[in-house]
């Protein structure tokens, strides 16, 4: 039977004279596949097994756990990220933990998260602090081991006029008197929660607030 989905290549790796061995973030999770041939010159795969790219697969269920991909087509390439060295080192760092989490969490979120960061990442107008923040904070939340954004670490309400910091080791917020924390950023972190990062870098004062939260989200 086949299937057709989005992917989103995690790993390629060479595999006998000419095949690669793919491992694809889907909407329905990882999934391994094999692309015969597709190092030839004249692979009609090639094109569409693109790292840092949103494609369009047809895979072919065996009778093992590796699949066998039929078709591929590039829908979008991010190349804007290979411009700008810390954008990339950046991609490539959520590209493993994405591969490491998927391999044993099957959530629809991580293939949306990471879809997500790769296409900010390719808009050089939206500030890395922000990407590198929304990611962690939505990764977490993914894995079900979110920052707490309605109750402190106590078991109190989050209060309008108390500043925290963000305990990391529990998820929680802790009240500070100097924490870098207060009603503004955590309205900004609520609002990631639930937003696309485009949508969360039109906020106003956001250079301010992401100087804030820079460092205590991860």
């Amino acid at each position: 039977m086949d299937i057709k989905t989005s992917a989103l290549i995690l790993r390629r790796t060479n595999y006998g004279e000419a095949d690669r061995i793919l491992a694809l973030l889907t909407p329905q999770g990882q999934k391994r596949a094999l692309a015969r041939g597709v190092r030839k010159e004249r692979s009609r795969l090639a094109g569409g097994i693109e790292l840092l790219a949103l494609n369009e697969v047809v895979l072919r269920k065996g009778r093992g756990e590796l699949e066998t991909l039929t078709s591929a087509r590039m829908v979008e390439y991010y190349q804007n990220i290979l411009a700008e060295l810390d954008r990339f080192e950046f991609a490539y760092q959520v590209l493993k933990k994405i591969t490491r989490e998927s391999d044993s969490v099957d959530s629809p979120r991580l293939f949306t998260i990471l879809r997500e960061v790769l296409a900010a990442l390719d808009n050089p107008q939206i500030d890395l602090r922000l990407i590198k923040i929304w990611f962690e904070l939505n990764l977490n939340f993914a894995l079900e081991a979110g920052i707490n954004l309605k109750v402190d670490g106590l078991g109190n309400p989050l209060q309008e006029r108390v500043r925290y910091f963000i305990d990391n080791s529990t998820g929680t917020l802790m009240p500070d008197p100097k924490g870098p924390i207060g009603a503004p950023e955590i309205k900004l972190l609520r609002l990631m929660a639930i937003s696309t990062i485009t949508t969360v870098s039109h906020i106003k004062d956001i250079d301010e607030l992401l100087a804030h939260l820079n460092g205590h989200v991860d």
